[in-house]
């Protein structure tokens, strides 16, 4: 009789990775909600230009915990989906060899390689009990095809799911905690309207609601005490330095500036792809 793979234990690890990108989002949403968690804005004035300069004041000493307890969810999420694959093989390598334990059983995994020549490697290792023509069809979603005509979002220079995942596993289970940044990503302004002249703000490289066009700053966008976020001519009297002007809105990403949540969806989406290939 034909061994039957169970892929019950893939899916309920990927649900799992699923919901620990949830909680991470709810949790820095939560607490960018809260304003005491968010830097003021504070003005400086530039004799020269005769501009008000708009920047990052003091950074609450709370942000360093959140950034940490972002980079723990981030290894959660990280694990369970990087385990949903590696359970995936296993189950082929059980079928490979009706059900008893595979040959090599430490070395069972999904494989993850950057060229074909790595491929036919673990061929061998990895995944060598699994039958060939499954081997195949991992082959098919290997990082060197790229997105290969598959559905794909992402965000800033194009990394593939499988090389993101190996990336970000292989660092938080032997190195350090996940890289997560803290960035600028908007404002609220305090400042009443009729002194704010908006035909001559210019904001410093940040995503807001406005029709000007953003100009790149030399930090890339990182929340940085003293960063400047955006300039103005205010009609009304000069305002003393250092005077709250209103309070930016911050984010956090994984390195790159991408952002944390849709990186994740987007690795989670192409290991549920892999495993509907093989769910029939």
């Amino acid at each position: 009789m034909t061994h039957k793979p169970d892929f019950s234990g893939c899916w309920a690890k990927l649900d799992h990775g699923r919901r620990h990108v949830t909680d991470l989002d709810d949790a820095v949403r939560s607490f960018f909600d809260d304003a005491d968690n968010c830097p003021p804005l504070v003005s400086s004035f530039d004799e020269k230009s005769g501009f008000h300069v708009f920047r990052v004041g003091p950074i609450p000493p709370q942000l360093a915990d959140i950034q940490v307890d972002a980079a723990l969810r981030v290894g959660d999420a990280v694990h369970d989906l990087r385990s949903a694959l590696d359970h995936l093989v296993w189950q082929l390598s059980l079928a490979g060899t009706e059900g008893a334990e595979p040959s090599r059983p430490r070395r069972v995994q999904f494989p993850i390689s950057s060229s074909p020549e790595d491929y036919e490697r673990a061929r061998t290792t990895a995944s060598s009990d699994v039958s060939r023509e499954a081997q195949d069809v991992l082959e098919s979603y290997q990082p060197y095809h790229g997105a290969a005509g598959r559905p794909d979002n992402y965000s800033g220079p194009y990394v593939h799911q499988l090389t993101l995942l190996q990336q970000l596993s292989n660092a938080d289970k032997h190195r350090l905690l996940t890289t997560v940044l803290s960035l600028s990503s908007g404002a609220q302004f305090f400042i009443p309207s009729d002194l704010l002249e908006p035909v001559e703000v210019t904001y410093f490289g940040f995503t807001l609601t406005t029709t000007l066009a953003p100009v790149e700053t030399d930090n890339e966008y990182r929340l940085e005490e003293g960063a400047a976020f955006a300039r103005a001519k205010l009609g009304g009297p000069r305002l003393p330095d250092g005077t709250p002007v209103g309070r930016s809105m911050p984010s956090l990403s994984l390195e790159e500036n991408r952002p944390i949540v849709p990186t994740l969806s987007r690795i989670a989406d192409y290991a549920e792809l892999i495993l509907q290939s093989f769910a029939s």
